[in-house]
């Protein structure tokens, strides 16, 4: 057994770090930071197993020989059934834990040597749904069919070159295939020159794509509803000389007028000396952006209703970096009413995130809260 000791990151101080007989790491002491595991005298809890194909009855069958075939982890179990001969997977399922609050607790699995015995030992941590998913490829190992836990079949189709060209989708219970995608159209560069949505004979929308001569870039992505020949989309690109992008257009839909302000469909963004982009602007509905958002506002708080497509405004978004690149400032200034600014601290010794400021937080600056922090040397 090898275990790391010590060891010298650039920007990170030397560090030592002592290990157990099993090698789990007790210690690790740095130039300002220590951490140390105590025993709390309880017994130790097993949160994960692997159990590879070799304790199949015949892996050679199911092409398991040295692959994993199962995995208790904190999310429940997943196995894999089956591999293809080039060691794609071809059938797997899934059971989640039956108490998602906890964590999972597979100490009942030491001692058991068969997959039968683990099996029963961890039936009473386990949900009894059981979710299952399958595929099928071809002899160069694209996907043909796949197929999702709740029975619908999703079916691909290539041309001769080898890139997709179909899409095509069975719901679950429906014998009758779906149109997603009609067709797919390269150029000899192999970069997508049409891309027909729905059947090819009565396609929903079509997406061309246009791209420079001599830079080869892409100029304009077009998107048109045939029906009516409404067009839906029609995005113009603008790069600066090493390629970033530096507009984007859309004039398939109406400049705004909108509280005495033009609000056309554009953005913007600006690079520094060293490419990091330093400003992006763009147009956003009145009634968002005046508050920062955490992880958990899009599912927990209630989204505004653009009922009202004419209350328009452009926003400005500004980045500030330190001298290594990490982003120290994110401002978002509404043309109209307030926004919100985000900060971002950093540990001097190792780059790493010390704190966020949240929407309630000090705008001047980031609270320790946000993130826990290391302790430093006294």
């Amino acid at each position: 057994m090898q275990n790391h000791l010590a060891g010298d990151v650039v920007s990170i101080p030397k560090a030592l770090e002592i290990h157990d007989v099993g090698g789990p790491a007790l210690a690790r002491r740095s130039r300002l930071a220590t951490w140390t595991v105590s025993v709390s005298g309880g017994s130790e809890k097993l949160l994960g197993r692997i159990v590879y194909g070799e304790l199949l009855a015949d892996p050679t069958a199911t092409n398991h020989r040295t692959r994993v075939y199962r995995v208790y982890d904190g999310a429940g179990v997943a196995t894999t059934t089956a591999f293809d001969f080039k060691g794609h997977p071809t059938a797997e399922t899934r059971q989640l834990v039956d108490d998602p609050t906890t964590q999972a607790d597979w100490t009942s699995l030491l001692g058991e040597d068969t997959i039968a015995d683990m099996a029963t030992a961890a039936a009473s941590l386990l949900s009894t749904e059981t979710f299952s998913a399958s595929s099928e490829r071809d002899a160069l190992g694209r996907v043909l069919t796949a197929v999702s836990p709740d029975g619908s079949e999703v079916h691909y189709s290539y041309d001769e070159g080898g890139a997709l060209q179909k899409v095509e989708l069975n719901h679950r219970g429906s014998t009758t295939a779906e149109t997603v995608v009609g067709d797919i159209t390269y150029d000899a560069k192999g970069r997508r020159d049409e891309v027909v949505y729905g059947s090819s004979s009565s396609p929903t929308t079509t997406t061309t794509y246009t791209y420079d001569p001599i830079s080869q870039r892409l100029t304009r992505l077009r998107t048109l509803r045939p029906s009516d020949d409404e067009l839906l989309q029609s995005l113009h690109y603008h790069y600066d000389p090493v390629g970033n992008i530096t507009d984007i257009r859309d004039t398939a839909q109406p400049t705004v007028y909108f509280q005495n302000t033009v609000v056309e469909a554009a953005n913007s963004y600006t690079y520094d000396a060293t490419y990091r982009l330093v400003e992006a602007t763009g147009r956003e509905h009145a009634s968002e952006g005046t508050a920062q958002r955490t992880h958990a506002d899009l599912t927990a708080t209630a989204q505004p209703m653009t009922s009202d497509p004419s209350a328009m405004r452009r926003y400005t978004q500004q980045y500030v970096y330190d001298e290594v690149g990490n982003i120290l400032q994110m401002k978002h200034i509404p043309s109209t009413g307030t926004g919100w600014t985000r900060h971002y601290e950093y540990d001097e010794d190792g780059n790493r995130l010390l704190a966020t400021s949240a929407a309630d937080d000090d705008p001047e600056g980031p609270t320790a809260t946000s993130t826990p922090t290391m302790p430093t040397a006294a």
